[in-house]
């Protein structure tokens, strides 16, 4: 588990500085960022403008007003006893105003420096917007203005025209008493930030790391739970039924140690655990269960200390799971055959008899023994199990099984099960 958790560590801050080197990009964009200059070249344009003439047109725009529309626009404004300029300017939210008409006339009156009346028109939209910066016009009579010299309909006429309707409409305003300063407009949106990425490792961030983190958690502990339950119900399963009784058992013919000993305690627990609920069955698969039980802790478990002797023999290893077994179908199966397949005890339990000829080719007087099979090796003989003698080290070294010493060679000659518990106790001086 270590190893896994340490390798998914590293594996993720390798993705997380991966992602850093690749995704660095801190604005959108082409990434150009516009200077204080920038934003101040046009209001300075303007501004210069209308310090030398009250009327300013843009002259990056297509022209809105000709030159006649405008000497007249300028004798208008002179003849006037209220201060206004007119800035015909276009108006887009890639501005320094970011579109806002009246931050645009807060950024014009803050640079004159004086009380006017600020008429600002688009040349594009031709729409007509007026600020009053402290003169003595009545703001209520301004708002009350007609529409078309604000918002122009498809049939108005020119934009020229309706700044001359505006200012005669301007001529005619009641005085006030005072003048009034306009409400503070909210401030434009820095571009600079508005380009600005979030980091990579910000925002929702960490967040989606404490939900992912728990979420991943605990879909680990489903799936583990889920395996534990699997693994659980199998277990009952097999300590309940044990193996069937027409099918080979798990049994490789030549079993490494390691596999004898893992498997031989794991049958050993699975009898014990199906020994505890056996008060109904009857009275000799008890016994019989008991007793392949004890053979089996005899051979493999002599100190009983729930622990499987180092110096347990391949055989007494595969003695002890044929006896597990044989306990575990004693328990399953109460009415089945007291013997195991004589061509490999690891089969389980025997059902039928074949006609084994002896061994040597056979003399005339030498008659075939009967043996017991397993159903698989009834239909077709099975190889001999193989194990390793005690104490040999050299690999690949097996011999059959019925020549090593122990009380696991009596089943090569159709030994049944009671007789087997019974050898294996005489084989330790038990009675």
């Amino acid at each position: 588990m270590l190893p896994l958790l340490a390798a998914a560590a590293v594996l993720g801050g390798l993705i997380a500085f991966t992602a850093t080197q690749v995704f660095d990009d801190t604005t959108s964009g082409d990434g150009s960022r516009p200077t204080s200059a920038d934003m101040r070249a046009r209001i300075d344009r303007v501004v210069d403008g209308l310090r030398r003439d009250p009327l300013y047109t843009d002259p990056e725009s297509p022209p809105a007003l000709d030159a006649a529309e405008r000497a007249h626009l300028r004798r208008h404004l002179r003849a006037l006893n209220v201060p206004v300029v007119i800035a015909a300017v276009p108006s887009s939210t890639d501005d320094e105003s970011g579109g806002n008409r009246e931050l645009l006339a807060k950024a014009l009156h803050t640079r004159l420096r004086r009380d006017l009346l600020i008429v600002l028109a688009d040349p594009g939209s031709g729409s007509i917007d007026l600020v009053n910066y402290g003169t003595r016009v009545d703001d209520m009579y301004l708002i009350d203005r007609p529409r078309d010299l604000s918002y122009p309909q498809s049939t108005d006429p020119p934009l020229g025209h309706r700044l001359d309707q505006l200012l005669t409409y301007v001529s005619k305003s009641p005085k006030a008493k005072a003048g009034h300063m306009p409400y503070e407009p909210p401030p434009a949106d820095d571009p600079v930030e508005e380009k600005a990425l979030p980091g990579l490792f910000t925002g929702d961030f960490e967040p989606g790391l404490v939900i992912g983190t728990f979420l991943a958690g605990l879909l680990f502990g489903l799936v583990a739970a889920a395996c534990g339950i699997v693994r659980r119900i199998t277990r009952r399963r097999r300590t309940a039924n044990g193996a069937p009784g027409g099918a080979r058992s798990p049994a490789p013919t030549e079993p490494s140690t390691a596999w004898l000993r893992r498997n031989a305690r794991q049958e050993l627990d699975a009898l014990t655990a199906a020994l505890e609920p056996v008060a109904a069955l009857p009275e000799d698969s008890q016994r019989r269960a008991w007793e392949c039980l004890d053979a089996a802790a005899l051979l493999i478990d002599g100190d009983s200390d729930g622990r499987i002797d180092a110096d347990a023999t391949p055989a007494a290893l595969a003695c002890a799971i044929v006896l597990a077994r044989a306990g575990r179908t004693a328990i399953g199966e109460p009415d089945a055959a007291r013997f195991v397949c004589h061509r490999n005890p690891l089969h389980g339990v025997a059902h039928k008899r074949v006609q084994v000829p002896p061994e040597g080719g056979g003399r005339a007087r030498t008659r075939a023994r009967s043996l017991p099979v397993c159903e698989a090796c009834r239909l077709t003989l099975g190889p001999v199990l193989r194990l390793r003698p005690s104490g040999s080290a050299r690999r690949g070294a097996h011999a059959p099984y019925a020549t090593l010493p122990g009380p696991l060679a009596a089943l090569g000659d159709g030994t049944e099960i009671d007789q087997l518990t019974r050898d294996v106790r005489e084989y330790f001086g038990v009675h």
